[in-house]
């Protein structure tokens, strides 16, 4: 049987609640690949009265297995006041047959999307890693790897460790201006770190914590989910990837999956991109339903509409 995702954890349902009224709930035809979807009740006037939509939570938490008639059609027949919804997966999707237009079903229209999501193979020597890096990376990393024995680099264990990360990350997210969705408290951090599914790692200099990571398993690896790190003479923000990749590769030659930017090709996917990471389109769809939208629209008017924020609440 393959690996669950850490993202069905009943942990993350509960730590990406945010200000939702209820969490996420697990949905999907295959109960061995079910994965977490916001289901609510939407008052738009594009749909009749009683309409609800659905998402996907933050991070790329959706299912590896996506068949989009299947899922959908049974979205509809377990929701039948379902209208619209946005789900993102973690399937890889052949960019030759990537298609960016609206394709008939027989409950409505999907538009297929891709997300970019960057990737490393695990188990490489040192070598090899640091000649996937782009020169700034590797620049940077080198001048880490001069100083190594100044770094210790370890699983977290204990609250004190927890509290720690928690603060560094309140620092991280306010310097960098997180959105509202990916800002978290101390108590966020317990409930997720319960789940043996996701695990936090610390970095220290010099006795100081420097970084940390929320690191998640998912069944063709890891996802390297959350970091916070603090400005320096060092870049531990790559140092934290380089000794993560270390660890990890000790015991494993599966992939670490860096996740992609806020919008693709920013600064944070260059970031990511220069770190080795081979880019790799994972499969997103939005839909709509026909029967519960109030009129008709034409298909250029929905596709208009699925261009920018969607579904509509």
């Amino acid at each position: 049987m393959s690996i669950l995702s850490a993202f069905s954890s009943e942990a993350f349902l509960k730590f990406s609640q945010g200000e939702s009224e209820q969490p996420a709930q697990l949905v999907g035809s295959d109960p061995y690949s079910k994965y977490p979807l916001f289901i609510k009740r939407s008052n738009n006037l594009i749909f009749k009265p009683n309409s609800t939509v659905c998402f996907t939570p933050i991070c790329l938490s959706g299912p590896v297995q996506f068949d989009l008639h299947n899922e959908i059609s049974y979205l509809c027949d377990n929701n039948p006041y379902l209208s619209a919804g946005f789900i993102q997966t973690r399937k890889i999707l052949n960019r030759a047959n990537q298609e960016n237009q609206l394709i008939s079903t027989q409950f409505g229209f999907v538009k297929q999307e891709s997300r970019t999501n960057y990737m490393l193979k695990l188990g490489d020597v040192n070598d090899t890693f640091l000649a996937g890096l782009k020169r700034d990376s590797r620049s940077r990393i080198n001048k880490i790897m001069k100083q190594k024995d100044e770094f210790d680099f370890t699983l977290a264990s204990t609250v004190s460790d927890l509290e720690c990360f928690s603060e560094l990350y309140d620092e991280t997210a306010q310097r960098n201006n997180f959105s509202p969705s990916y800002k978290f408290g101390l108590q966020h951090w317990k409930v997720l770190l319960e789940n043996e599914s996701w695990n936090l790692y610390l970095l220290k200099h010099q006795n100081k914590l420097v970084a940390g990571c929320v690191v998640s398993t998912v069944p063709d690896g890891y996802d390297y989910t959350f970091m916070a790190h603090v400005p320096g003479t060092f870049d531990y923000s790559r140092a934290i990837v380089y000794f993560l990749y270390q660890y990890l590769s000790k015991n494993s030659n599966a992939y670490l999956s860096l996740g992609g930017g806020i919008a693709e090709g920013d600064s944070l996917a260059r970031y990511k991109l220069s770190l080795g990471g081979q880019a790799v389109s994972f499969s997103r769809v939005k839909f709509v339903v026909n029967n519960r939208l109030s009129n008709r629209l034409s298909e250029k008017e929905l596709f208009q509409l699925m261009e920018v924020k969607w579904p509509p609440q």
